[in-house]
């Protein structure tokens, strides 16, 4: 009877002691994931597993399962997790592109990545914040030319910005040697965009340099310098003239 009075008041009768909240279990998760410890993210998969047997139901935690598990590069584990946190929430966008920055980024498996995005595509058509992080994702991943396929997609499906996907779509083609694909639409998004941004006439100047036209990438150098650039781009600009003058 000691023993039993002890236990109850001591919380060690595990019938006494209610379950923690999904919220309360994500917090303390959260938690681990925000510290500066090296075992931050095996904790925090650590208390989220303990979490969602009583829970399996909830989608933030198989969510932040699957960050914590991408973290320590546990490439299966995260993608159970994300499988099941769309299959929860199938409209929230974050866990199909995290799905896909998985396959695309770490394990390079190209197709079953697009394959995602093409189920988040059909999910959310009208999803165009999730279309220009995939796309950033696949330039950082890599894929360039996919990169470029989307931008071109949001330059249809978004008029009004076109300006600004083609002028993405332009410098990745850029960096990839492509000058005369980069001209092409650099060229349409200087005519469209904004005429106060100088980043447009800079990055055309540079194609046309690269390309051999001294006498074009000069007049758009000093475009640009005339839109008020910043002064990171201002120093480049002026040092681009110095070498061309």
């Amino acid at each position: 009877m000691f023993l039993a009075g002890c236990a109850a008041s001591t919380g060690l009768v595990a019938a006494a002691a209610p379950s923690a909240t999904p919220e309360a279990i994500h917090g303390q998760a959260r938690g681990h994931l925000d510290s500066q410890d090296p075992m931050a993210a095996r904790r925090a998969l650590d208390v989220l597993e303990k979490g969602l047997k009583p829970h399996p139901e909830s989608e933030p935690l198989h969510r932040l399962a699957g960050i914590a598990a991408f973290r320590l590069a546990d490439h299966r584990r995260a993608a159970i997790a994300f499988e099941r946190a769309i299959q929860l929430e199938p409209g929230f966008a974050f866990n199909y592109l995290k799905l896909a920055s998985l396959h695309v980024c770490a394990t390079k498996e190209l197709d079953s990545g697009m394959e995602v995005l093409d189920r988040l595509w059909r999910q959310l058509p009208d999803e165009i914040p999730a279309r220009e992080e995939a796309a950033r994702m696949l330039a950082e991943c890599g894929q360039a030319e996919k990169a470029v396929d989307l931008y071109l997609t949001l330059a249809k499906i978004e008029p009004e910005r076109n300006w600004l996907h083609r002028f993405q779509a332009g410098r990745l083609y850029h960096q990839a040697g492509l000058y005369q694909d980069a001209l092409k639409l650099l060229t349409l998004a200087l005519a469209d965009g904004p005429k106060d941004s100088p980043e447009l006439p800079a990055q055309l100047g540079a194609t046309f340099k690269r390309l051999g036209d001294s006498k074009r990438a000069i007049e758009l150098y000093r475009q640009a310098l005339d839109r008020a650039p910043g002064p990171d781009l201002r120093k480049r600009l002026e040092q681009q003239l110095a070498e061309l003058e």
